[in-house]
């Protein structure tokens, strides 16, 4: 009976939630078939609990990507087949117009209220702590005190090494350090600031810590999946490194980072005083770093998570209503669309998710012939040969019943 299930939901058990109901089934049927050992359903019980509690959260976080992506992969399927019917235009960097209204929206909420949600871990990574609302007042004891007189002092009680290149490496070491310090005091810090040290340490500081961050993150997985040709031919090692786009993801970080704290310093400086709403202006200019790294995916992420925000903030005041099971009406709405489209216009469908739909259904999805559909002016088949050719998939399956 067990092998039974095992064998009827194998082919989906890679996804979450028919991973959880097998793993639940297959419980049950053990327990039920133990008729020798007494008390198996306390038994049952604590085991549900213990193998089955982790993997329903995993389940319900696995869900909660996989619906973004479903949403934003819908919005732009919308987007395309309303470009190739004429009814709009397509928008020159519209990407980073939408990346910048929503991380503006973002960024203000991260400002003027305590939330929870996973987005603003991202932020207290990119930004700091500072930024984040009630920073001041949760660490009004640790404000704003430079450290740099007992390095100093603990500097100078160290011993000097003997040795020639030791000696070099503590020199720079030192005026390393003179530097940083002279960088701290440098031009101050408004009363206003949360930060530590001065305005133009913070800002620095920032920038350079991210772009380093993205450097890293783009060099090392061009490397991973280079690893093989790197083994093969080691020259093109130099090659990778100086690739054009290599420091792209580097600067947009960097220059996000330092932009939006350099914008903030400055407009509490102008300002007198320190304001939510300093974020939404910092976030618009801050965004411009955007074109350096230009991504739909990024864009409809932050932009369908500002939209969740508004709504949840807009419900929490009572000025729209909370809409019940809408997270499901508008899961079906945008499986539907993507369907449509895989169907009728394979054309106005992103490639990936394509491939994901013909590895999902085992090549069916291009096998169903287009023909007939042509009947509607859309010329279905035409597209999907174009798109079988871009994918490098094919509809020559045969199948067995």
């Amino acid at each position: 009976m067990v092998g039974l299930v095992h064998q009827h939901h194998g082919w989906i058990g890679s996804t979450g939630g028919a991973r959880l109901y097998q793993d639940i089934l297959y419980t049950l049927l053990y327990y039920a078939s133990d008729k020798g050992k007494g008390s198996y359903i306390k038994r049952l019980e604590t085991d549900l609990y213990k193998h089955h509690t982790v993997n329903c959260i995993s389940v319900m976080e696995c869900f909660c990507l996989f619906h973004v992506y479903l949403h934003f992969s819908a919005t732009e399927t919308l987007f395309r087949m309303a470009v190739s019917r004429g009814y709009i235009s397509g928008i020159t960097h519209g990407e980073v117009y939408i990346f910048a209204a929503g991380l503006a929206t973002l960024l203000y909420f991260f400002r003027s209220k305590n939330n929870t949600d996973s987005i603003f871990r991202v932020f207290r990574l990119g930004l700091g702590p500072y930024e984040e609302k009630g920073y001041q007042q949760r660490n009004h004891s640790q404000a704003a005190q430079p450290t740099s007189s007992y390095a100093k002092n603990d500097t100078n009680r160290r011993k000097k090494p003997s040795n020639s290149i030791l000696k070099l490496v503590w020199e720079v070491l030192r005026v390393y350090k003179q530097l940083i310090d002279k960088v701290k005091t440098l031009g101050g810090k408004h009363s206003s600031c949360p930060h530590p040290n001065s305005c133009v340490h913070y800002v620095l500081s920032g920038g350079l810590k991210m772009f380093s961050i993205g450097c890293s993150i783009q060099i090392g997985l061009k490397l991973v999946f280079q690893m093989k040709n790197l083994i093969r031919k080691p020259k093109q090692f130099k090659e990778i490194l100086f690739k054009k786009g290599t420091l792209n993801l580097a600067c947009f970080l960097g220059g996000f980072a330092g932009l939006y704290k350099f914008v903030s310093c400055s407009l509490r400086r102008a300002w007198n005083k320190d304001s939510p709403e300093h974020a939404l202006i910092a976030g618009l200019i801050a965004s411009t770093s955007f074109l350096m790294y230009r991504d739909n995916t990024i864009a409809l992420y932050v932009a369908w998570k500002a939209a969740q925000l508004l709504w949840n903030d807009g419900v929490e005041k009572g000025k729209v209503p909370e809409v019940k099971w809408f997270v499901i009406f508008l899961y079906c709405f945008s499986t539907a669309v993507l369907f449509h489209a895989a169907i009728v216009e394979p054309q106005n469908l992103r490639i990936s998710y394509w491939k994901f739909l013909y590895n999902l259904s085992g090549g069916r999805i291009a096998a169903m012939s287009r023909v007939p559909i042509d009947e509607f002016g859309l010329e279905s088949n035409k597209h999907l040969q174009a798109i079988l050719k871009i994918s490098k998939t094919h509809d020559q399956h045969v199948y067995t019943f």
